[in-house]
């Protein structure tokens, strides 16, 4: 990390980042790689022919979606890392308000 404004890389406390790793295409997940193929075929096919390939973008899709069950099944995810869920489970129900 630098510091721009004072030209120096001693920032002098404790900071929080996050970290953006750009791999390799060879490092990829075997499931990302499909992904970006099938996308770089589709956008070439209509690009080159001028129509919708839908064959191509059903295969895209399903690379995606593979794509996203295995990151699913490698990371650590909960049901409150999504944010609709924490929002409705944190949401207070109606009838809180409710005195008899």
């Amino acid at each position: 990390m630098y510091d721009i404004i004072n030209d120096t890389d001693l920032i002098g406390k404790d900071v929080e980042l996050d970290l953006v790793v750009g791999l390799e295409f060879e490092e990829l997940p075997h499931p990302a790689r499909v992904f970006i193929a099938r996308s770089a075929a589709r956008y070439f096919a209509e690009r080159m022919f001028g129509e919708p390939q839908t064959m191509l973008r059903q295969d895209e899709a399903n690379a995606f979606a593979n794509w996203q069950k295995h990151e699913a099944e490698q990371m650590d995810y909960r049901m409150t890392d999504s944010y609709g869920v924490f929002r409705a489970a944190g949401r207070p129900s109606p009838y809180d308000d409710y005195q008899s």
